[in-house]
């Protein structure tokens, strides 16, 4: 585990960045975990530059996003599929064949989430994950509950995580209904061989506190990384106000 704190977002940003380059480099056909956030925005925007400059290939890279938003319109990327595609996919030129995203629009859920689950054991697993912290110490849409889902699931989303996540709306995306979404789950999240957990600004600052000094809790999803071998918080001063 290592806890590194810098003194702003755009700080933690680069070194986010430098970590998810690093491990794309040592292993040009590693499976990445990214998680659509407007957090992120920043990261996405710095590895679209790092790809235009000739520092990155995606050609052999495969995504998994961590969520997806249900919807009634059959087809279609979905809310967190087309934000991705609009910050990140699109930049760097990824084959959209290599990108994994839940089918959200499934009648049968449960079905699609036990294809997910398949889906990513075929691809070994995830080498690397980033997922950024929610104010209620959700991570991916693993929300606050009795006990800890361990595989794909549908998550019905409590009202401070929609609000947080409409941020991804106002940005001009349609939302049918962004109150459920499928989402890996932690026995998933627990599998990737490395993670990045991204902690920014004030509003996250509680919640990290608990993350990082509270016992192991479904009360505080966030509080499971701490058995993972290969965590890196990556976390800002506002962020890291309250520790």
């Amino acid at each position: 585990m290592g806890i590194m704190i810098y003194r702003d977002k755009e700080a933690a940003n680069a070194a986010a960045v430098t970590l998810l380059a690093a491990q794309m480099i040592e292993k040009p056909n590693c499976v990445l975990g990214l998680t659509a956030s407007s957090m992120a925005a920043d990261i996405f925007r710095l590895l679209s530059g790092m790809t235009t400059a000739g520092v990155l290939d995606w050609s052999e890279i495969k995504i998994f996003n961590t969520s997806e938003f249900i919807s009634q319109e059959a087809g279609g990327l979905g809310i967190c599929g087309a934000y991705l595609k609009n910050n990140l996919y699109d930049r760097i030129g990824i084959d959209m064949s290599r990108v994994r995203a839940p089918r959200h629009y499934a009648k049968d859920l449960q079905a699609a989430c036990t294809e997910y689950e398949s889906e990513l054991i075929e691809a070994g697993g995830m080498d690397m994950l980033m997922l950024v912290l929610g104010r209620n110490g959700h991570i991916a849409y693993n929300s606050p509950a009795r006990e800890f889902s361990a595989f794909t699931h549908v998550e019905l989303l409590p009202p401070d995580t929609v609000e947080e996540s409409s941020r991804l709306v106002k940005l001009g995306l349609n939302d049918l209904n962004h109150t459920q979404a499928i989402t890996l789950g932690m026995s998933e999240i627990m599998s990737a061989k490395r993670i990045i957990l991204l902690a920014i600004g004030s509003e996250v600052a509680n919640a990290a506190e608990r993350m990082l000094s509270s016992s192991i809790t479904p009360a505080v999803p966030a509080t499971l990384l701490q058995l993972h071998p290969s965590v890196t918080y990556i976390l800002d001063e506002a962020g890291a106000i309250a520790l």
